[in-house]
């Protein structure tokens, strides 16, 4: 293999491990994130939020680059043309280069996994959240506006009508 070919399945050895770092740093923001949700911290729940967008933002420029590389290796590698992906890659190098990035694919895809799990287990709580919310908000008004007719004992409500 060329030393050209070589330098760049370094530079794509490198990317990936920029990524899988970059999807751990997601991983931890999402749980953090869980955490903010079930405390009812609004100022920690926003600061997971920034740091969620800010790590998409890089993991999204490093997937571009990771793209741009497989291109320029398929192409020194003389791989059908087409749209060149990771496993023809693997399968057209080198085992040490083809064990490496074979680590670092099952490890990325462990990882978005993990991340795609939390993620929607946070959604369900915030959507819980939001159904709690919508909930205390009806029996609110309905006991402001004296729902249920005079005389009629309403139940215990979830929110403090004088707050």
């Amino acid at each position: 293999m060329d030393r050209g070919v070589q330098g760049v399945l370094s530079h794509m050895i490198g990317l990936m491990e920029e990524e899988v770092a970059a999807f751990r740093n997601l991983l931890d923001a999402l749980l953090e994130q869980r955490k903010a949700l079930v405390q009812g911290n609004e100022g920690g729940f926003v600061r997971s939020v920034r740091r969620k967008a800010e790590i998409l933002e890089r993991t999204q420029m490093l997937e571009d680059e990771k793209e741009e590389v497989v291109r320029d290796l398929a192409g020194r590698l003389d791989l059908p043309s087409g749209r060149p992906n990771l496993p023809q890659i693997i399968s057209a190098v080198e085992e040490e280069y083809s064990r490496r990035l074979s680590e670092l694919r099952e490890t990325l895809l462990e990882l978005l996994m993990k991340v795609r799990r939390t993620s929607e287990t946070n959604m369900f709580l915030i959507e819980h959240a939001l159904t709690f919310v919508e909930r205390n908000i009806q029996l609110l008004t309905e006991a402001k506006s004296g729902y249920g007719g005079a005389g009629c004992k309403a139940g215990p409500l979830l929110v403090d009508l004088e707050a």
